[in-house]
């Protein structure tokens, strides 16, 4: 990295040239610092649009993860709400050998649009005062267990990361619960690719 100093300051990182606010490179700059080959990983974000009708059954999406990548996280943007107490889960085929069909996100409310994020979530009722009661984030990038009332039993929440080469399954899929309506949105994953 050189920087240039005075006005119309410059940095330069690899063959990119930074002026201001205006990123300066050719494509061929751009397909260098983009190249998985050359620098072993990169950082991704995908984004998969749905439009869904009232169906409950597994729906494909069409798109497979890479066979090397590390997803940290898979999120739901909601811009047609459905009608009613929509769930939504994501996952991978579930008849593909590894699969999971809400392992990413499980029972995900879509019936207000917005980011949608899986998360565990406390409850403070009962003693102990708090203890980990349910999770929306599926078992690929988390691990749960629900705890209770009874003294000392808080339960386990702690989100985890995803190794693709770990199961079969790549294809990415959706599902909605029995009771779901019409809606849209998009499913983003994010993950770093990695060179074989």
């Amino acid at each position: 990295m050189s920087y240039n100093k005075g006005t119309g300051a410059k940095f330069k990182v690899g063959g990119l040239s930074i002026s201001g606010k205006d990123l300066n490179a050719t494509s061929t700059e751009l397909n260098d610092v983009a190249d998985l080959s050359g620098n072993g990983a990169i950082y991704k974000a995908k984004v998969v649009s749905i439009v869904h009708a009232a169906a409950t059954t597994e729906v494909d999406t069409t798109y497979d993860l890479p066979s090397l990548a590390i997803v940290s996280n898979v999120l739901f943007e909601c811009t047609a709400a459905a009608s009613s107490a929509t769930t939504l889960e994501v996952g991978l085929f579930s008849s593909s050998s590894g699969g999971d069909a809400d392992g990413f996100l499980d029972a995900i409310l879509v019936d207000t649009t917005g980011i949608k994020l899986g998360a565990g979530t406390a409850s403070s009722s009962g003693s102990p005062d708090y203890f980990w009661a349910t999770n929306t984030l599926g078992v690929f990038l988390s691990t749960f267990n629900a705890g209770t009332t009874a003294a000392s039993d808080f339960g386990v929440f702690a989100p985890k990361a995803f190794a693709t080469d770990s199961v079969t399954a790549k294809s990415l899929t959706y599902t909605i619960n029995s009771t779901g309506t019409a809606f849209a949105g998009r499913i983003v994953i994010l993950y770093t690719e990695l060179s074989s």
